[in-house]
């Protein structure tokens, strides 16, 4: 006798199986039990897959493979991946060493779906690319997931995968940036949100070997409809994007950069027309000096890399840190180069995040710009200043300095920056000693008298 549950509306049994879409051993159970239901609960069991690699528990990525390519229509079902993994083991004294990647155990008849697909793919690196898979490799198995996934709309690659991703990058590059395009390779025509974070600023940077190719992820800005890309990307010797015509990521309104420093910056900005969102972190090591990264901050080629967002840039965050070389006790100097003027024609910005030097140099006593005004856009609504750069030796901004600027500033907004809506002091370093609670009241009290919202957040507390 049929169940009586096989006679619910459909519309009703989808609400009940989008109550157990965060559960996938729910909805494996239930298209164990009855074709009729496997045919709704299979889409929301694919629709987002999400693993973690470890060296004690891989992903079963290979048993996924042979699935979507036995039946295909389960690789459309894929709507988010998300592949997490630390690449690095942390050591005493806070240190850290890339870990060793685990080989997938492999068992040859298991790859024979794997490689018939990938010979169908017909690329020049194909034969390494099977090699790689009898060898175990996760990179490569991962590469033929993504090649595979047609309507792919969010993709999420933490280090483990994007750390050594050699056969990741070329593929990418392949799918987007080569025409005619290979076939049997998605076009990536869905995706529009990825993030691939390979580096974890401070000590790692000393460990990484080959990461995924410059060119790799430079392909993601070819995605045709991407909409947000958060990235690390070195910056190369020589710029170049990895095909013979520059992308044009029209949809693309949101980026958030690591590594790449200004100068090159302005070669991805300039394509992003309609960029709203930009969030950047400044960084300097001194194992990665060359020509572009160097302890120098240059507002000149800062201020002609944002000229290409400043009629559409609506956020902008950037933070700010450096690290010493081995066996050095102090921070390597910060020279601040060019005028303090480089958002200050950002005309359709509305919130600004940065360090207070980026805006008034390391102490009041700097004698390039006077006011906080002088480099903030006119149509400013929200501005946050952080006590990022506070480790560096040039730092010298007591809370009286920072109050005063702040309350000069705010004495005549109206005339300078007339639609502010709110002001931000967010000090994530400074401890129990700097801004006290006195300190605190003292800036709502200046706020108050100029009739703009005050915000204060002190991640360090106080004795």
């Amino acid at each position: 006798m049929a169940s009586p549950i096989l006679n619910v509306p459909i519309d009703i049994m989808r609400l009940i199986l989008d109550l157990l879409a965060s559960s996938p051993i729910d909805l494996r159970a239930i298209c164990l039990t009855h074709r009729d239901f496997l045919i709704l609960a299979e889409p929301l069991l694919y629709a987002h897959i999400r693993w973690t690699y470890s060296n004690s528990r891989a992903p079963p990525i290979i048993r996924f493979l042979r699935s979507i390519l036995r039946r295909p229509q389960l690789a459309g079902f894929v709507k988010s991946l998300v592949l997490n993994g630390a690449s690095f083991e942390k050591r005493p004294y806070h240190t850290s060493t890339l870990r060793s990647i685990s080989k997938l155990p492999v068992i040859e008849a298991d790859l024979d779906w794997l490689v018939e697909r990938i010979k169908l793919i017909d690329v020049p690196y194909g034969d390494s690319w099977i090699q790689e898979l009898r060898a175990g490799n996760i990179n490569a198995f991962v590469a033929l997931l993504l090649s595979q996934l047609p309507r792919l709309r969010c993709l999420h690659l933490d280090e483990i995968i994007v750390t050594q991703s050699l056969f990741l990058s070329m593929m990418l590059r392949t799918a987007l940036c080569e025409r005619p395009r290979a076939s049997h390779l998605s076009s990536f025509e869905n995706l529009q949100d990825v993030t691939a974070v390979y580096f974890r600023l401070g000590l790692d940077i000393f460990n990484y070997g080959v990461v995924m190719k410059t060119a790799g992820l430079l392909s993601l800005f070819y995605l045709p409809s991407v909409k947000h890309i958060t990235a690390s990307i070195h910056s190369p010797g020589i710029f170049a994007w990895p095909a013979t015509q520059r992308p044009n990521p029209t949809q693309l309104t949101s980026l958030n950069l690591t590594l790449i420093r200004e100068g090159q910056l302005g070669q991805i900005l300039s394509v992003t027309k309609g960029l709203k969102k930009f969030q950047w972190h400044w960084y300097y090591h001194p194992v990665l000096e060359d020509q572009y990264v160097t302890n120098k901050m240059d507002f000149d080629r800062l201020a002609a890399d944002l000229s290409h967002v400043r009629e559409t840039l609506m956020e902008l965050t950037i933070t700010a840190s450096t690290d010493a070389a081995t066996g050095d006790i102090e921070l390597p100097p910060l020279p601040l180069k060019g005028p303090f003027t480089a958002f200050k024609h950002l005309d359709a910005l509305k919130h600004l995040e940065l360090p207070l030097p980026l805006l008034m140099g390391f102490s009041i006593a700097e004698p390039r710009i006077t006011r906080l005004a002088e480099a903030l856009p006119k149509n400013i609504e929200y501005l946050t200043t952080t006590d990022d750069m506070c480790f560096d030796p040039k730092w010298d901004w007591p809370d009286t300095d920072w109050l005063e600027v702040i309350r000069t500033w705010l004495e005549n907004w109206k005339e300078t920056t007339p639609n502010l809506r709110g002001f931000h002091l967010l000090l994530k370093i400074l401890d129990f000693n700097d801004w006290g609670p006195e300190m605190r009241q003292n800036l709502r009290d200046v706020g108050a008298k100029a009739g703009v919202r005050i915000r204060i957040t002190k991640l360090a507390g106080d004795m």
